[in-house]
């Protein structure tokens, strides 16, 4: 199969679509597994969060549906065009798979256990890394059904759209595991007055 086959551009309403279905699954893996762990705690009387984002996971989570159940109807309407109704569906679910499987991965790489030691820190890491894996594994298989539909969507195209849900789960991540560590900073500085 020749790559010019497959649809090279995107409808602008479908990569709106397509990036914050991206961007809210990205903040909510990352958030889920900081709450999960308690990590973003300031350990404050008040009982205040650590402020990384303005929302919570569970917004986020909401978002994400949204933002999913709009690609689910945009996407059809211009994937179905060079191969049919079933393969344009495959490509749909893959960059769906896509936008979770870099959340959940990104996520359980950097969040959600920096502040614990000794075995429940080892514990957590294992646990950890075996999510990540999961969602690597997903993410593989996603990718797979990208390149298996090429006629459907060409190679640039699906590397441009896997590269953003990509970067969104980093961001995410990153920007979320900064908080945690702002936490542990400010709560051993506090320890350290009361000393």
């Amino acid at each position: 199969m020749e790559e010019d086959e497959g649809l090279g551009s995107m409808p602008f309403e479908a990569a709106v679509a397509l990036s914050r279905m991206g961007w809210h699954e990205a903040w909510r893996a990352s958030l889920k597994r900081a709450e999960r762990a308690g990590s973003l705690d300031a350990g404050k009387p008040d009982g205040k969060k650590a402020v990384v984002a303005d929302k919570d996971a569970q917004w986020h989570k909401a978002r994400a549906a949204k933002a999913a159940e709009t690609w689910n109807l945009l996407a059809p309407k211009w994937l179905d065009k060079p191969r049919g109704a079933k393969e344009g569906a495959e490509v749909t679910k893959a960059l769906l798979d896509c936008a979770k499987a870099a959340a959940e991965h990104t996520a359980a790489r950097r969040v959600g256990f920096i502040s614990l030691i000794g075995d429940p820190a080892k514990k957590a890491e294992r646990a950890a890394d075996e999510d990540a894996l999961q969602a690597w594994q997903r993410w593989e298989a996603a990718q797979s059904t990208l390149k298996e539909h090429r006629s459907v969507l060409r190679e640039s195209l699906a590397d441009v759209a896997s590269n953003l849900l990509w970067a969104s789960g980093w961001h995410a991540a990153n920007s979320v595991a900064e908080a945690e560590v702002k936490v542990m900073e400010g709560k051993e500085e506090d320890e350290d007055r009361m000393q």
